[in-house]
């Protein structure tokens, strides 16, 4: 499960819906979300869509940055973009820039069952079910995306810091891992 915060609140999704509490606490079931410039988003995966709403909250209904996707998942943000991955298959991590757009952009495609995905000012990085891989911002090119690491089970979070990647296995018993930043 996936949680976003800033300075007063914790943000999370329930039922396709967002809410928060404020830092002080509070209980219900958090979903996947991110939140960047007092936005919050979060995916939908069994309808396919990509959704976000003011921290404020949701007056005046959900916005669609993303409608009828495959199987959205993990979800991140910069200032300028959201980033999810699509988890049908062979799956795919996509981009929108904040301010919306009709037809999203692939970062990468051909993913190996995308789970979860974690974007900074200079990369894109994700988990697939045995690897983890990131590409810049500005785009993989042609040589397409890093792998990072490999022989991974199951990774299912992935978080960043200035210096390092750090995920989450699914192994029993779970493990944390880190690697360096490309």
């Amino acid at each position: 499960m996936t949680l976003a915060i800033d300075k007063d609140n914790v943000y999370f999704s329930v039922l396709s819906q967002y809410d928060y509490c404020p830092k002080a606490g509070g209980t219900k079931l958090p979903i996947v979300l991110s939140v960047s410039n007092s936005v919050v988003f979060w995916t939908e995966f069994s309808s396919g869509n990509v959704r976000g709403c003011p921290v404020t909250g949701c007056a005046n209904g959900a916005t669609s940055f993303a409608m009828g996707r495959q199987a959205p998942r993990g979800i991140a943000t910069t200032p300028t973009t959201v980033y999810w991955v699509e988890s049908s298959g062979v799956g795919s991590v996509q981009s929108c820039p904040i301010s919306g757009c009709a037809s999203p952009i692939a970062v990468a495609g051909n993913q190996n069952s995308p789970y979860a995905v974690a974007a900074d000012a200079s990369g894109v990085y994700w988990t697939t079910i045995d690897e983890i891989r990131m590409c810049p911002v500005a785009g993989c090119g042609a040589a397409g995306p890093q792998t990072l690491a490999r022989g991974q089970v199951s990774a299912n979070s992935i978080v960043l810091d200035a210096t390092a990647v750090y995920w989450a296995n699914n192994a029993k018993p779970g493990q944390v891992m880190r690697v360096a930043k490309k």
